[in-house]
């Protein structure tokens, strides 16, 4: 499924700064990044939009590792994967969207892949409990 743009929900509590000087990265099934944008800032919630790429993971990684141990910690609050919800309306066979009675399309939604069964987040390092699990638990 193309992924349409990803949300990335920063802390508020503590150390927002940390999502500065991140790359958000999607790479396909080997593990090649095949597109990739940065984090802009450490807002609340950044959208970073996609043209429709494919791929099968998305990575955050720090990119400036200068300076103390402290900046090359990440921490997110909630990271949200979304792809368009797309129907075949010959095929009646929809992609995440019940079709319409009459077997046409409806409108554009969207899916958080991140949510679906069997999907499962992981991570390099783990610090305070704090579980990738925890990053797209809705």
């Amino acid at each position: 499924q193309p992924i349409s743009y990803v949300i990335v929900w920063n802390r508020l509590d503590c150390c927002s700064y940390r999502l500065n000087d991140t790359e958000l990265q999607i790479l396909d099934s080997n593990q090649v990044v095949v597109s990739s944008q940065p984090v802009v800032n450490s807002l609340s919630t950044n959208h970073i939009y996609f043209e429709n790429t494919v791929g099968r993971y998305v990575r955050l990684l720090k990119t400036d590792h200068s300076g103390p141990d402290e900046n090359s910690v990440l921490n997110i609050a909630e990271v949200q994967v979304f792809a368009e919800a797309r129907c075949d309306s010959c095929s009646n066979d929809c992609s995440f969207l019940p079709c319409n009675v009459d077997g046409s399309c409806p409108g554009t939604e969207y899916v958080n892949l991140a949510r679906i069964d069997g999907v499962t987040a992981a991570q390099s390092s783990v610090r305070i409990g704090g579980e990738a699990s925890k990053a797209t638990d809705g």
